[in-house]
């Protein structure tokens, strides 16, 4: 219950991440088209004799708008949640817009809400899809109905006006089913990611399980968190500075025995994303860190030029649908005898081992069911040719 919940945890996560990352450079995108309208704003409102006093207001709430994206990107750690960017962004332009509209008092600027909705759909995310779609037709419906003479109309109950407000409620429902279309799209695809690395760290836990329950030697963990403290020590000593490590190993420790609210609670100097940060280097309950060097040690050839979609990416297996039915038996035979005479990383494994940990959920699919059940069914015609040919302290 616990591994599970925590690899929903862990895969929603890797989903909040990859999104806060998608945001953060949809962020600088903002930015640049923010800096790019401040020009032809401003020399309209020139040319339309508005005061001084109001054009400064209109650059000085660009700038902000500016500043504040750009405070939210770099100060990750004092201002994680670079949502809240987006609600300030999207406010702050549609008044910029709302005021130009009705300085200008044309009816062909009212095209600008249109561009106002498209620069704050450029973030993709459901919720200020919604929030854009709001502000666009409360917008929309303030203007229309309340400052109606812009369109050479009296009555704002007019045909004309009807028209338009017709117009805008279809425009804004076809450009909100366009946004969650493509929304739905990519969280589609963090939704893979996210599956790809969560069934990579059930195979990685599951051989730390096997690991851990059938090698001789285990990690002793305290004595590594003590030479790491003799080490730092000795570091600091030879630079001649405060030991600063001291503490922070010290919070490691805490990190794979309390619940991170305690650790939290017990250090206020630290915050949560600094926590958050130091459990990539916990080894005995996150072991992101131990995961990281697994998969280095196995990656002896990578080729980071060779891009490879996603939906082409598979699981290693025993039983992929284009091997024959001779590969498979090769592969499998490989396979099971090595686990029987073992190796320096596993202790040998029995036959009766080896197949119950075939049928454990991880490795679902992982042999061919007609050779497994072949295995299953003829147990001591394989404990015969192994033993035939392998000494018996050889196997177990």
């Amino acid at each position: 219950m616990d591994a599970s919940f925590n690899l929903s945890q862990e895969k929603q996560f890797q989903i909040y991440k990859m999104e806060s990352e998608h945001l953060r450079k949809k962020t600088i995108i903002i930015n640049i088209i923010l800096m790019v309208l401040i020009f032809p704003i401003v020399s309209t409102l020139y040319v339309y004799d508005v005061g001084f006093l109001d054009i400064s207001i209109y650059i000085l709430t660009f700038l902000f708008l500016i500043v504040v994206n750009l405070v939210f990107y770099h100060y990750t750690h004092l201002l994680p949640n670079i949502r809240l960017s987006m609600y300030i962004t999207a406010i702050g332009l549609y008044i910029i817009t709302n005021a130009f509209i009705l300085d200008i008092s044309t009816p062909s600027v009212f095209t600008m809400l249109f561009l106002t909705y498209a620069i704050i759909s450029l973030y993709q995310d459901f919720k200020i899809s919604i929030f854009n779609s709001g502000l666009l037709f409360l917008s929309g419906l303030v203007i229309l109905f309340l400052y109606s003479d812009m369109f050479l109309v009296i009555d704002p109950f007019s045909p004309i006006i009807l028209y338009v407000f017709t117009f805008l409620v279809i425009f804004i429902a076809l450009l909100l089913v366009s946004s969650f279309i493509l929304i739905k799209r990519k969280n589609h695809f963090y939704q893979q990611v996210s599956e790809a690395k969560e069934n990579e760290y059930k195979f990685i836990e599951r051989v730390f399980n096997i690991q851990e329950k059938y090698r001789e030697n285990t990690i002793d963990y305290d004595s590594y968190y003590e030479k790491l403290e003799a080490f730092s020590e000795a570091l600091s000593n030879t630079i001649g500075m405060e030991n600063v490590f001291k503490e922070r190993i010290a919070v490691l420790k805490d990190l794979g025995k309390l619940k991170t609210k305690t650790v939290y609670k017990k250090y206020s100097d630290y915050t949560l994303p600094d926590l958050e940060e130091l459990k990539q280097m916990e080894l005995t309950t996150h072991k992101k860190i131990s995961y990281m060097a697994f998969k280095m040690a196995q990656s002896s050839k990578i080729k980071p030029e060779q891009n490879e979609l996603l939906f082409e990416k598979s699981l290693p297996t025993l039983n992929d649908l284009d091997d024959d039915l001779d590969v498979k038996v090769t592969a499998f035979s490989v396979f099971y005898l090595l686990l029987r005479i073992g190796g320096f990383y596993i202790n040998p494994l029995s036959h009766d081992e080896i197949i119950s940990i075939i049928h454990n959920e991880s490795f679902n699919g992982l042999v061919d069911e007609n050779i497994l059940t072949v295995v299953s069914n003829h147990k001591d015609a394989l404990e015969n040719i192994v033993t035939k040919h392998y000494k018996s302290g050889d196997i177990k």
